[in-house]
């Protein structure tokens, strides 16, 4: 064997040795932090001093004796007292001026987290013209725009199995609209670095695809539903669950404490906290 010929095989012999060392990589495997937003706040660990959820009916435990800050504490196994929650169940009557005000309390609690899932909903949704829903968005997103710390923001889900429950045909925008006005919102996200997409109609067709995989859990659990009778509002099922989604896919996952289940059980232990 010449030189030249041990030399090639030695650099051969070396590079097997360096792939071997190397840990397997799973499959599609992807660090949870790498869906963040690209604005450093979201890899500190400040980002959880303050946290707040900011939203309408579903985020302020409508029919429940819990809330969404509740479950959001449960997850992140941290008090109660630590998430402050700023909804109502009455956004829906005049969500600009609801909103306007939620945002002050908002600023003067200074967040340094905002879970912001049902926010825009009622800035899509209600006895309004078509054309006018577009406007009104924009009028919602330039609301939580004011507040400077990471957020995560829902989509526009379709409700329209409420019907003749808890809404009327004319507060429903249709479907066309509601796509579009879902494309608003994450295109305003997308913008910001801060801000965070959480994908709740894309959520909602799983849900109605029946039971699936939570972390690690079927969920829901055999017999438990997510939304309540009106066909709107989550039960308690569902807020955790919407939680959990939510957390997971921005890249928090792996900031939840506990299964599904034992979120589940801390979570009826609590009482709202606004």
């Amino acid at each position: 064997m010449t030189t030249l010929q041990r030399s090639a095989q030695f650099l051969f012999l070396l590079s097997m040795a360096a792939c071997c060392a190397l840990p397997p990589e799973a499959p599609g495997e992807v660090a949870l932090e790498d869906s963040l937003p690209g604005d450093p706040r979201w890899r500190e660990d400040a980002l959880f001093e303050r946290v707040l959820v900011l939203g309408a009916s579903a985020s302020a435990g409508f029919g429940l004796n819990q809330d969404l800050g509740t479950v959001t504490a449960a997850a992140f196994g941290i008090e109660s007292s630590g998430v402050l929650t700023i909804a109502s169940s009455f956004f829906f009557m005049r969500p600009q001026k609801n909103g306007r005000a939620a945002l002050e309390k908002a600023r003067e609690f200074d967040p340094t987290l905002v879970i912001a899932i049902d926010f825009p909903f009622w800035f899509a949704y209600g006895r309004r013209q078509e054309a006018q829903r577009s406007g009104l968005m924009n009028l919602g997103l330039e609301l939580l725009d004011s507040l400077d710390c990471p957020i995560i923001v829902g989509g526009v889900p379709d409700m329209t199995a409420a019907i003749g429950l808890m809404l009327t045909k004319e507060q429903v925008p249709s479907i066309e609209s509601q796509e579009q006005l879902n494309r608003q919102v994450l295109d305003w996200s997308d913008e910001r670095p801060r801000v965070a997409f959480y994908d709740l109609r894309g959520s909602q067709r799983k849900v109605e695809g029946g039971p699936r995989q939570l972390r690690g859990e079927t969920w829901p659990p055999e017999g438990a539903l997510i939304l309540q009778p009106d066909r709107l509002h989550p039960t308690l099922v569902g807020l955790v669950g919407l939680v959990l989604e939510a957390l997971e896919e921005v890249g928090l996952g792996q900031h939840i404490k506990g299964t599904p289940t034992e979120i589940l059980e801390i979570a009826r232990e609590l009482r709202r906290n606004r």
